[in-house]
C-alpha cells in the first residue's frame, strides 16, 4: 500500500501543558472523580501510578493523563471518533479549573497518526528516503539502507507547528508486524500575560481551538502525501 493512496486521519490527540512546581501526587482516580474532572462511570485500565515524581492514569475511554513536577499530559486516542465525541480538551479544561493557582507557562497541542506502508520491511524508509527526498549517491553509504527522520517547521500566524515524519512498526498481532510513517506533530504556544489569571485565561483559549490546530495538521500531511 502506498501512503500517497490513503486518506490520512489523526490517531491521537495530546494537550501538553509545562508548569512551575505542581505536586504530581494530586493526580489520582479520586481526585479526578471528585472534582468532576472525569466522569464517576470511568474505569482505569489497569492500576494508576501515584508518586511524587511522576502519577499516570489511563481510562477505558483513551483518555490518559500523566502528571511530573514541570509539565501535566493530557492525551486520547482518537480513532474513529468524530471529533464531537473527543474529550481530552474537556477534561485538560476541567483540571485547570479545579487547580487554578498552579502557575501554567506554555501549552502544545500534538496530535499523531500514521499511514501503512505494506510494500515490503524496508517500505516506510523507502517512502521518506526515496520519494520525499532528492534521490542522490548520499542514498548508498553503508552496508543497509539509510534510515531517516524528516521535521518541518511551519510559522502560522498563531504559532509555530512543527511536523515530524519518522518511520515505525506497527505490531497487528503477534506474527505480523507492519512498516508505517508516523507523522507527528506539535503546535508550540507561549502563554501571554504577566499573572497566574491572564496566562490561565489564555491557555484555556488555546485549548477551546485545538480542532482549529488538529485540522491545519490533517491538511498539511495529506498535502505532503500527495505531493507526488
Amino acid at each position: 500500500m502506498n501512503p500517497a493512496d490513503q486518506i490520512f486521519e489523526a490517531q491521537e490527540v495530546a494537550i501538553v501543558i509545562s508548569v512551575k512546581n505542581q505536586n504530581p501526587a494530586v493526580l489520582s482516580v479520586d481526585f479526578l472523580k471528585y472534582s468532576g474532572i472525569v466522569p464517576d462511570d470511568w474505569q482505569p485500565t489497569k492500576a494508576p501510578i501515584i508518586s511524587n515524581n511522576m502519577s499516570q492514569v489511563s481510562f477505558q475511554s483513551g483518555v490518559s493523563l500523566i502528571a511530573e513536577v514541570d509539565k501535566v499530559i493530557f492525551a486520547e486516542a482518537i480513532g474513529a471518533k468524530d471529533t464531537s465525541q473527543v474529550k481530552v480538551a474537556q477534561i485538560a479544561r476541567k483540571y485547570i479549573e479545579t487547580l487554578p493557582n498552579i502557575d501554567y507557562l506554555t501549552v502544545s497541542i500534538n496530535p499523531r497518526g500514521h499511514v501503512v506502508c505494506e510494500n515490503g520491511t524496508d517500505a516506510a524508509s523507502n517512502y521518506l528516503v526515496g520519494t520525499l527526498l532528492y534521490p542522490g549517491d548520499w542514498q548508498k553509504f553503508g552496508i543497509a539502507p539509510v534510515r531517516t527522520a524528516i521535521q518541518f517547521t511551519y510559522t502560522l500566524e498563531r504559532c509555530k507547528m512543527n511536523l515530524t515524519l519518522n518511520e515505525a512498526g506497527l505490531r497487528l498481532s503477534e506474527t505480523k508486524n507492519v512498516p508505517i510513517v508516523l507523522f507527528s506533530g506539535n503546535f508550540n504556544y507561549d502563554l501571554a500575560g504577566n499573572t497566574l489569571v491572564s496566562r490561565r485565561a489564555n491557555l484555556l483559549q488555546v485549548i477551546e481551538n485545538w480542532q482549529v490546530d488538529l485540522k491545519t495538521y490533517i491538511e498539511i500531511v495529506n498535502a505532503i502525501l500527495v505531493k507526488q
